[in-house]
């Protein structure tokens, strides 16, 4: 909430909420029927309904620690907040800034940054600054950006009217003036383009003067600094506003707003709040706070191509169950029949996997004016209410909610909250949400702090802000670290930052929480003498950081504190920063260590790479080779991510060794005949003979015989290509000497030698392709000298010379920088994807001692770093199936869940976490105790297909009436639907929450094999004591997947193992499944 907001509403001696009740509202049909579904409420997010048990129940470990090392003080505090606002750092001199509207005259206080108490540099007046240009009368000072491209510093200040247009003030970064430009009414926040052209504001345009008086339009501000111009863009288009965007309606005479209003009041409804920027600063996203929306505006064109509702957050849902009583005095989260109105304040953007998302801190706020609210609570509204509505059942049993704020302008179908006490993940594209927090901030904030809980940030007292938006998420901010990406969010009520790593974007994990706040007595009575309400979040990347770590600046406007927190993250030392080589010359080990932070789990792990292979690789171990002229990066990370260090590498060429000069042999005379001419001719010279370079001859096969099959293998040496060649005459003896072996079942391999230290091939003739698809054989190896392997059955090879109708069949390898490069080509045409399904590649492998003791979390990664979910370690070989031609890194990603470890559930949760399949439900937390629901199945199995099912989804939806097109599980049903493999409950719904049984999960696991075309082993059968009680159509699955070996009983009182089909499925039973499911489908 803005301070002009606030210091209006103390003005009048009211509370931040009014309490009149609504009148007029007409009524609607309950929100349990389908008719009265808003559009809205169809497009609920609902990311993290994964689960039947709250998070509240999750347990979330911190990954690293944020200790406070530093703080400086403005010398003032204000319960009205705006002391210390908006805090930038400027890399180029070492400074922050930090914008303090409240104090007399309005400064802007440059502070030079350092652990320990932070000295005041220079104050500007900035009141004073802003008034140079005649005429203009200052009003206050919102916000601040630092530019090191253009070397500015860009202020935003609002006018004395609120009618009136601010202005954008360009300064040094002494602070001297140097333009000034025109703005929007109201302008809020500021933000210039990376390259320092452009510059924004968001002016917000509020109705400061009340119903009745005129309302400012809403509008972005952008000034050319090229051009030396400013524009406003506002949005008249309504053309480009969907549907969801709340725009509000008319006041009713109590002075309550009661309804929704049309598109054409946007213009002056909409309110601009915060900007953030793409990757290329070409596109600019606008939160909208008040109108639950995100604009997007295209900088260059001065114009918005979309508006977007955000949709609403469903209460009902465990995973969102909030504390909503504020006099039970207890941590007490309830699935409310209601929802939560995201209404952002603060919005960031990263890029992540080509694609831009934003980050949401979901605020939420209420529209509080002279004669105009939409605040009311629920003791005035759930009367209105459509009777037998289930919001109506709900609220009206209890008062223990009627104190609940809540919103008057959303209609009579449901209650409707502001705010959704968490951050969202927004693909911003098209606004999809990928990820909510759910609430984890109200869960981490009563475990962390539970004498606390929903605090105000001018108060101590338990549960005050219960009622009221709860720990209100403010502002959020993006940091890298290492090859990890962070996001910060700050609590304004009680107060912290929470830090989420968002790396991946669907699968968002907590890494730390950290209050500052003194609760005691000398944090003062009503917290003015302590880190309270955090309102401007700073990230100081590690590079740009004194102290070498990563940093964060918290700016508190209550009490008018800037703290200087540091990311006590794991990082990379290296014993020397560049290395001078020889093409040619042996491999140099790198001195590397990583140094585990503060309160983070020990780190030892290592990975390399370099930016330049071709000219000096590195091992796994480490080890720089040098290969020919030129420069080239090592890059060291640390495993878990957050450590990394970087070594340049020069090599020179290799001297050109001495070559004696050949000497000119002496003539050898021309005989002369001899006189008398008798006899005796010219001698000739005879030409030397030349001896034909010899081709390679096949070694005998190398035969022996175990269980009833024999096996062969015939080595070729390589040729001058550095191919080893079979043909047919030689193939023929070999199958002649497999078949003497007098076994019924044979199987052979065709080995090349290597061709060099890093490289081998074989190439099979066209002739000896069509014989060795004859032979009968029950498997056909072909081997590239211990750099890979490619093996078919006996019956798929043969189906493969058939499809690639004759010609000549081709292996290669080559090694280096940790990877490997594999080529397959049959009859001239390279096996992949779908044409590699039978192909089950075998890449040679010596684990460390650490991964040895972890084979589960040994994985093939592809070309792009995705990892191959069908490979996996086998006796010193990675095998990967369904894999051809392509480029093979293998990589260790251990996950460490304390809840799993000596459990039979731990070695297949990290097996399917390494592939992607699964994540934990917090740091280090597994939950397998947790039921799995329907949706979540969907979700893991489509990752298993690697099914790109969101196309699907985008064309049609699901098409079950209960899976919201933005749930994050939408596009998992829609594909487990079209494949059939799994359906509705009846009545066209799938009900995704609801827990999965064993025997639905074997259905769905038999259904999906069938689909993939996953071929499952029959190794025997097991008996259930209760088989009888398996229902009919789940009956012929269980036996499959018994006879596999991957489904087994439940243990029970008499000793027999019963397969409780009707019980619901753990997570730890489910990756238990999954796992032996994916490893049986191809070992």
């Amino acid at each position: 909430m803005n301070r002009k907001k606030r210091n209006w509403m103390r003005a009048a001696g009211l509370g931040l909420s009014l309490t009149t009740a609504a009148a007029g509202l007409v009524p609607a049909a309950g929100l349990g029927t389908a008719a009265a579904a808003t559009e809205e409420q169809a497009a609920v997010a609902a990311v993290s309904a994964t689960t039947s048990e709250t998070m509240s129940q999750q347990v979330y470990a911190d990954a690293f620690a944020m200790t406070k090392i530093g703080e400086y003080r403005v010398g003032m505090a204000s319960e009205d907040g705006g002391v210390a606002e908006i805090v930038k750092y400027n890399r180029d001199n070492g400074r922050f800034y930090v914008v303090n509207g409240s104090a007399t005259p309005p400064s802007l206080d440059i502070v030079e940054l350092k652990a320990g108490t932070m000295q005041l540099q220079r104050k500007l007046d900035v009141k004073q600054l802003a008034e140079a240009e005649a005429g203009f009368a200052f009003g206050d000072l919102t916000s601040v950006d630092i530019n090191v491209a253009a070397k500015r510093v860009f202020v935003a200040v609002q006018a004395a009217g609120a009618n009136d247009a601010g202005r954008v003030l360009e300064l040094d970064y002494e602070g001297n003036l140097v333009k000034a430009y025109p703005a929007g009414k109201q302008p809020d926040m500021v933000k210039s383009t990376p390259d320092g052209r452009y510059v924004l504001t968001a002016d917000e345009g509020e109705p400061r003067g009340g119903a009745g008086t005129p309302d400012p339009e809403g509008s972005v501000t952008i000034v050319d600094r090229s051009t030396g111009t400013s524009r406003q863009i506002g949005f008249g288009d309504a053309s480009v506003i969907d549907d969801r965007v709340h725009i509000r309606g008319a006041v009713d005479g109590s002075g309550q707003i009661v309804g929704k209003g049309p598109k054409s009041k946007a213009a002056t409804d909409l309110e601009p709040e915060y900007i953030a920027l793409s990757k290329d600063g070409k596109t600019a996203y606008v939160s909208l706070q008040e109108n639950n929306a995100v604009a997007e505006l295209d900088i260059e064109a001065g114009r918005f191509t979309a508006v977007r509702g955000l949709g609403l957050k469903d209460l009902r849902l465990p995973a969102n169950a909030l504390d909503l009583d504020g006099k039970d005095k207890q941590y007490k989260p309830v699935t409310a029949d209601a929802y939560g109105v995201y209404m952002p304040d603060g919005i960031a953007s990263y890029e992540a996997g080509g694609r831009m998302y934003l980050v949401t801190a979901n605020e939420g706020d209420a529209t509080e004016w002279p004669g105009m609210t939409n605040a009311s609570k629920v003791k005035s509204l759930k009367d209105k209410l459509a009777p037998g509505s289930a919001a109506a059942a709900f609220f009206g049993a209890t008062k223990a909610y009627d104190d609940v704020e809540a919103m008057s302008d959303w209609g009579t179908d449901a209650i409707y909250l502001y705010g959704g006490r968490s951050f969202s993940i927004w693909d911003a594209a098209e606004l999809k949400q990928v990820y909510d927090s759910g609430n984890a901030f109200e869960a981490i904030t009563a475990s962390r702090l539970p004498d606390y809980f929903n605090a105000s940030n001018t108060n101590k007292k338990f549960d005050s802000r219960s009622t009221k938006k709860g720990p209100e998420p403010e502002d959020v901010r993006i940091g890298h670290v290492g090859e990890r990406t962070l996001a910060f969010t700050g609590l304004e009520r009680i107060g912290g930052v929470m830090a989420y790593d968002v790396t991946s974007p669907a699968e968002a994990r907590f890494v730390s929480y950290v209050n500052t706040r003194d609760f005691s007595e000398s944090g003062g009575e009503n917290a003015m003498n302590t880190d309270s309400a955090p309102e401007g979040l700073e990230f100081i990347a590690a590079a740009d950081s004194p102290t070498g770590q990563p940093l964060l600046l918290v700016a508190h406007e209550v009490s008018g504190t800037v703290a200087l927190l540091q990311l006590e993250t794991t990082r990379v030392e290296l014993a020397r920063q560049e290395l001078a080589l020889t093409a040619g010359e042996a491999a140099v080990q790198l001195e590397a260590k990583a140094v585990p932070g503060a309160g983070a789990p020990t780190v030892t792990a290592l990975t390399y790479s370099s930016s330049r292979p071709d000219i000096a690789s590195v091992d796994a171990a480490g080890k720089v080779k040098p290969l020919q002229a030129g420069s080239a990066v090592i890059r060291v990370v640390s495993a878990d991510g957050y450590g990394v260090a970087e070594l340049s590498v020069t090599v020179k060429a290799a001297a050109e060794p001495s070559v004696s000069p050949t000497p000119t042999p002496s003539a050898t005379p021309t005989p002369t005949p001899t006189p008398g001419g008798g006899g005796g001719g010219v001698v000739p010279t005879s030409s030397p003979s030349v001896s034909p370079s010899p081709t390679p001859s096949p070694a005998a096969v190398q035969v022996s015989v175990s269980g009833g099959v024999a096996s062969g293998v015939l080595e070729q040496a390589a040729g001058t290509d550095g191919f080893a060649e079979f043909g047919a005459a030689g193939l023929e003896q070999a199958l002649e000497r497999l078949s003497a072996a007098g076994a019924a079942r044979r199987e052979l391999e065709l080995r090349a030698a290597a061709g060099s230290a890093d490289a081998a091939g074989l190439r099979l003739t066209a002739d000896a392709a069509a014989r060795l698809a004859a032979a009968g054989l029950e498997r056909v190896t072909l081997s590239a000298a211990g750099l890979a392997s490619a093996e078919w059955s006996g019956e798929a090879f043969a189906a493969a010379v058939r499809a690639a109708g004759g010609g000549a069949w081709s292996l290669e390898a080559k090694g280096g920088s940790g990877a490997v490069s594999v080529t397959v080509i049959a009859a001239g045409k390279e096996l992949r994807g779908a044409d590699a399904a039978a192909v089950r590649l075998s890449l040679p492998y010596a684990p460390s001692t650490v991964e040895a003791k972890r084979p589960e979390a040994i994985v093939a990664l592809d070309a792009a770093g995705r990892p191959i979910i069908r490979s996996s370690y086998r006796d010193g070989r990675l095998i990967l199936a369904g894999s051809g031609s392509g480029s093979y890194r293998i990589a260790f990603e251990a996950a460490a869940y304390g809840d799993t470890a000596g459990k039979y559930m731990e070695a297949p949760a990290a097996f399917l976490t390494a592939r992607g399949i699964v994540q934990g439900t917090a740091a280090g937390v597994f939950s397998p105790q947790r039921t799995l629901t329907r949706a979540d199945l969907a979700v893991m199995l489509s990752r298993l297909a690697g099914a790109d099912s969101g196309a699907g989804a985008a064309a049609g939806g699901s098409g079950f009436a209960d899976v919201p097109r933005g749930a994050y599980y939408a596009p998992a049903v829609a594909w487990a639907a079209a494949e059939g493999i799994a359906g509705g409950t009846g009545g066209g719904r799938f009900e995704p929450l609801a827990p999965v049984t064993r025997e639905q999960l074997a259905v769905m696991l038999s259904r999906f094999a069938g689909s993939a075309g996953w071929e499952l082993p029959s190794v025997g059968a097991s008996a259930f004591a209760d088989a009888a009680s398996i229902s009919p159509f789940a009956r012929e699955a269980v036996d499959v997947l018994a006879g596999a070996g991957i489904v087994s009983g439940r243990p029970g009182a008499d000793g027999q193992a019963r397969f409780a089909p009707q019980a619901s499925a753990t997570r730890g039973e489910a990756a238990a499944m999954l796992a032996m499911f994916v490893q049986a489908s191809f070992l």
